[in-house]
């Protein structure tokens, strides 16, 4: 569609947002895998910094997610994934940005410490907070930020789709029993079938059953 094509790992919680938003929206943007099949080095042409997702565009392309999905709904602004309002738009924004800046950190953490690892208390209580915090940020009345899904939505999904398989691997308890908001928000997004499409290609990508 409109030579658009995204390169991306497939067990990219990145590309993952990019996914949900491109089904919910009816596009057809081929996907594709980086050339080695397991890294992003060899398209260091396209991204000085080697890193996926990539949006191919005709001769140009776009690096990083969350301009590639603001890009994704200039194109195709039909269904709107944004806010119904410049200030929901803002909201969303920034909700991203603060997804970005201190979750996604503390996932990365979260995925080299192992079971008994004296570090894991303090770092799922800093996991806890940072997530009470984004709760806080909640303003839709089922989703983030608006009365439909946005790309705040499309970001925060697979970010709790690694909090429960790195928490599991730890043995820890699902997240969501101290946190009822993004419990309740999980259970709406799965009545999105852009969201379980989503889901079990990260699950089949990850080896899970």
């Amino acid at each position: 569609m409109d030579g658009l094509k995204l390169i991306a790992l497939p067990t990219s919680p990145y590309a993952a947002r990019l996914r949900i938003q491109i089904l919910e929206k009816g596009l057809d943007i081929p996907f594709e895998l980086p050339a080695t099949g397991i890294s992003a080095a060899e398209h260091g042409t396209l991204n000085p910094f080697a890193r996926t997702p990539i949006l191919l565009h005709g001769r140009d392309r776009l690096i990083e997610s969350a301009a590639i999905a603001e890009y994704l709904e200039d194109l195709h602004p039909v269904p709107g994934m944004r806010g119904t309002n410049p200030l929901e738009t803002a909201h969303m924004r920034a909700f991203v940005r603060a997804l970005d800046l201190y979750l996604f950190p503390l996932l990365f953490r979260l995925r080299s410490v192992k079971a008994g690892d004296p570090a894991l208390e303090s770092l799922l209580a800093e996991l806890y907070s940072v997530l009470g915090k984004l709760e806080a940020l909640f303003s839709g009345q089922s989703y983030v930020v608006s009365d439909h899904m946005t790309l705040a939505d499309c970001a925060l999904l697979p970010a709790c789709f690694y909090l429960d398989f790195f928490l599991d691997r730890l043995k820890q308890e699902d997240f969501r029993l101290q946190h009822p908001v993004l419990h309740d928000w999980w259970q709406k997004m799965l009545d999105h079938q852009s969201v379980t499409t989503v889901i079990a290609g990260l699950n089949q990508a990850l080896q899970l059953p």
